[in-house]
């Protein structure tokens, strides 16, 4: 068709629904690039680890003993 051929309603109408299709398209790119962001953040919650023992050894790469760290059980708290 002939830009001639169109009358000013038919330009009108064809400019809403390129707006309407325009707007959809930046929801739906948002929404795109939102949620995998917010699924992402909240994967990289904290975890609390606690470590229980009555005795650390520490040795060096060849087996040797270079520190301990133990827990004195005769000891009393009040």
């Amino acid at each position: 068709m002939n830009f001639c051929e169109y009358n000013v309603e038919d330009l009108q109408n064809r400019i809403l629904n390129l707006e309407k299709q325009n707007r959809k398209f930046k929801q739906i790119a948002t929404a795109v690039l939102i949620i995998p962001s917010l699924l992402f953040v909240m994967g990289q919650k904290t975890v609390k680890k606690t470590i229980e023992a009555n005795e650390f050894v520490i040795k060096d790469s060849g087996g040797k003993i270079r520190a301990t760290i133990s827990v004195d059980e005769s000891l009393t708290v009040c």
